[in-house]
């Protein structure tokens, strides 16, 4: 049955019930419709594009004054016509970001390596930005990322950090115990007792330059610009192991896995020690590198060391038994990519063959590297000079320092690079990091005289260390960490 026929039977039958006022009603109804369509059309062709949600058609006719005869809406009777309609109070943000922490702890009684000072622990204010749903390529959304605290959850004051670009002088052991270099001494704070002790000290005008904890925790490296060299015990008790003093000051020293104890200085030459058989170097490396050393990093196995030099060159040394024996060493690959000095360098935790280094003022980038193939796998113009790097133990993510004050601390996700968070705070470069032995807190150091502890990669309650694929599971307890 087509529609004219239909329509008229349906005619038939209300003139049959309703009769003479039926028809007229129907009519009516007609010519509403009409005029309705007409108005439709006239809104259409003076807005095309517009849509006006919550209004019914009908309602927006030819009587409708001119668009330029109507009053205009100021900004603040908007805001007000807005809230009113999402129930909003109009005085108050429409967003916020997190909710602040208060502490109580004034910043005059921050902890501090001078021993007239309190080492009660003290606090500043602190808030966290919390990340919001984000659609994936599936269009479901992903689960929210963690919060993340933007300021230090501790600060510390260290009188003589040095702003220098050449010095390595902060490190964080297994036994949850830091170690930082002030002018011409050495201290160690530990995070369980909140104590504070001298380790070790040299007269001016000389300067610590370096220093390390061995692999357990249980020794001390330190070097110094005048190329002094001192190893020795702190537990159970101080016992000095090796004392050396050569030209050409010390810029790095790395303990391995495996017990060898490397050394780089202005020179560019390179040395290894095994410090618990023989006084002597095991290896000497030289040549290679034709400016000083700025940076030392033992991969996670122990097996090879990476350095970095003010001549731009990243070299990786196989260093076993079997290599020191046949000396004098080649490298295993030169990582010729960056255009600055490469002072930043971090083995992966979970993967030992991906290396990260970054560049200096000239370079400015981060780049990942195999280290089986000597392949640059990737790469991020950062913007800024890359002063240090560290992975995360937990997370496929790393922090990365920097000179800008807008871009100080930085965390990137794993292989994206993308900026997770930020975490601005000192008032110079952050020259100098390291991470807890839990992996949930780093620490950073800097020549504005403090160090700051930033606890952005916490885990939940049973969550595991990432590890390699391969990798021995040895679930050994983890010592108190800072509370």
């Amino acid at each position: 049955m087509d529609r004219h026929n239909k329509r008229s039977i349906e005619d038939t039958l209300e003139d049959a019930l309703g009769g003479e006022g039926a028809v007229t009603k129907r009519q009516k109804m007609r010519e509403f419709g009409r005029e309705e369509q007409r108005a439709v059309n006239t809104v259409s062709m003076r807005t095309p594009d517009r849509y006006t949600p919550g209004v019914f058609r009908a309602e927006l006719t030819r009587n409708d004054p001119p668009r330029s005869s109507r009053l205009p809406v100021t900004p603040t009777e908007h805001r007000r016509r807005l809230a009113a309609a999402v129930g909003l109070d109009e005085q108050e943000p429409v967003f916020n970001y997190g909710s602040p922490i208060n502490f109580t702890t004034p910043e005059k009684n921050r902890p501090s390596f001078d021993f007239k000072c309190s080492s009660t622990p003290g606090s500043a204010r602190s808030s966290r930005s919390s990340y919001c749903f984000t659609p994936n390529r599936t269009g479901s959304p992903t689960p929210p990322r963690r919060d993340i605290p933007k300021t230090a959850e501790r600060i510390l004051d260290a009188p003589g950090l040095k702003n220098d670009y050449y010095i390595n002088v902060l490190d964080w052991s297994s036994r949850n115990v830091v170690l930082v270099g002030l002018g011409s001494k050495c201290y160690v704070w530990d995070g369980a007792t909140q104590k504070v002790e001298e380790v070790f000290g040299t007269l001016y005008p000389d300067a610590v330059s370096a220093c390390t904890f061995s692999p357990d925790g249980r020794k001390v490296a330190v070097g110094t610009d005048e190329g002094i060299l001192e190893v020795f015990a702190i537990l159970p008790k101080k016992r000095s192991i090796l004392k050396l003093r050569e030209g050409g000051g010390i810029a790095a020293v790395a303990w391995s896995k495996t017990g060898y104890l490397a050394k780089g200085d202005r020179l560019g030459i390179i040395k290894i020690y095994d410090v618990n058989r023989q006084r002597e170097p095991v290896a000497v490396i030289r040549g290679t590198h034709h400016d000083r050393i700025v940076g030392l990093r033992w991969s996670p196995d122990g097996l090879i060391l990476a350095s970095g030099g003010n001549d731009n060159l990243v070299c990786l040394w196989e260093i076993s038994a079997t290599t020191v024996a046949n000396s004098p060493l080649t490298p295993k690959k030169i990582l010729r990519e960056h255009r600055s000095a490469v002072r930043a360098l971090a083995w992966c935790p979970w993967q030992y063959n991906l290396l990260a280094t970054g560049g200096g003022l000239e370079d400015r980038k981060i780049r990942f590297f195999n280290t089986d193939t000597g392949r640059c796998i990737k790469s991020v113009d950062t913007g800024s000079q890359v002063c240090a790097i560290v992975w995360s133990k937990a997370y496929k993510e790393l922090i990365s320092s920097h000179h800008l004050v807008t871009d100080q601390l930085i965390i990137w996700s794993y292989p994206s690079m993308e900026k997770i968070a930020r975490l601005p705070g000192h008032t110079q470069r952050p020259l100098f990091l390291a991470i807890s032995p839990d992996g949930q807190t780093v620490v950073s150091g800097s020549g504005d005289e403090t160090l700051k502890f930033w606890k952005c990669f916490a885990t939940k309650v049973g969550q595991q260390l990432l590890r390699p694929v391969g990798a021995a599971l040895h679930d050994e307890p983890l010592p108190a960490m800072i509370r």
